[in-house]
């Protein structure tokens, strides 16, 4: 159990590695995946208390500090070859921090509008390690049968700071709005599913909701196959800004929806499934590798899947030489 441990724990410092992202021995237990090659040989492992699994993990990282793979910098650990990034790891944590911030005050911009249930922030942000550049990656969750009404306007305000990105190019700092999903469907499509999207969905932070978040992760429970030790109810909450029902915005909202019931219901889905067939036919001539369905949307136009796995991979090669 002990070497396929250290591999285990070795291929999780690598692909933080590639984000020049340290990381410390909770957060690699956290990240810790099932082998695909021998599902069974860490299962005395998943078994332990968690203090035991801590202990386990330390003892693998000294193991791979003699080999001389990996190092480290207090509680903070990367690959040897990454020795460099421990310092810089402090700047991007810090980076990270204060877009999580930016992301917050940006959530407060569209996060009113009544369609909207949940905000989440993904990507480099949410995993705490940030450039200068970065975008922001969102997660949308709307309320059932009003995703494709409530895209437009949340692109349309994007492009009114600024900040919307285009087909053709990236544009530094730019608010990317990669997942769409409706409450009622918040399980992630099979075709989506891998490690990558694993590792995504247990970083993402909530900084809009007017509902508990518990759900998004309680709906996905694929992810706990592959990272059997996540726990989403040790993830920090406080960051999400919940609405009051008697405060101001919050009574708006509510006499918003009030009005909405009174148009019909039936109104909104009719008018919301309009708007999807007109936003598909828009992008038809930009489609790439997006996914898209009446009741989500994924917008990934790179295969960043392939691309991460790449880097994945010569990153361990390069530890290895």
């Amino acid at each position: 159990m002990h070497q396929v441990l250290c591999r285990q724990v070795f291929l999780v410092l690598a692909y933080s590695a590639q984000f020049s992202h340290p990381l410390k021995i909770a957060e690699i237990r956290n990240r810790l995946f099932v082998p695909q090659t021998n599902r069974q040989a860490l299962g005395e492992f998943w078994w332990q208390k968690k203090l035991g699994q801590l202990k386990l993990i330390d003892q693998a990282l000294k193991q791979l500090l003699a080999w001389g793979w990996v190092v480290n910098q207090g509680e903070w650990w990367t690959l040897a070859t990454r020795r460099f990034d421990l310092v810089p790891g402090v700047v991007s944590r810090q980076l990270a921090n204060a877009k999580l911030i930016w992301a917050r005050q940006v959530a407060l911009i569209f996060g009113w509008w009544p369609w909207i249930r949940d905000i989440y922030i993904s990507g480099s942000v949410a995993a705490g390690a940030s450039r200068a550049d970065d975008d922001l990656d969102f997660l949308i969750v709307t309320w059932p049968g009003c995703l494709w009404l409530t895209r437009p306007l949340v692109i349309f305000l994007a492009w009114i700071f600024g900040h919307r990105r285009s087909w053709s190019k990236e544009e530094p700092n730019s608010w990317c709005f990669n997942i769409w999903l409706e409450s009622s469907s918040l399980v992630f499509p099979e075709t989506t599913r891998s490690l990558y999207t694993a590792w995504e969905l247990i970083q993402l932070k909530q900084i809009w909701g007017q509902h508990h978040s518990d759900l998004i992760w309680s709906k996905n429970a694929w992810v706990y196959n592959r990272l059997p030790l996540f726990n989403h109810r040790l993830i920090n909450r406080q960051s999400a800004f919940k609405l009051s029902e008697t405060s101001v915005l919050g009574l708006l909202i509510g006499q918003i929806k009030m009005l909405m019931a009174i148009l019909g219901y039936p109104l909104v889905v009719v008018i919301n499934y309009l708007a999807y067939l007109a936003q598909l036919l828009y992008m038809r001539p930009h489609q790439t590798r997006e996914k898209v369905g009446l009741n989500f949307a994924f917008f990934h136009p790179r295969d960043t899947r392939r691309l991460i796995y790449a880097n994945w991979r010569l990153e361990v090669i390069k530890c290895l030489e």
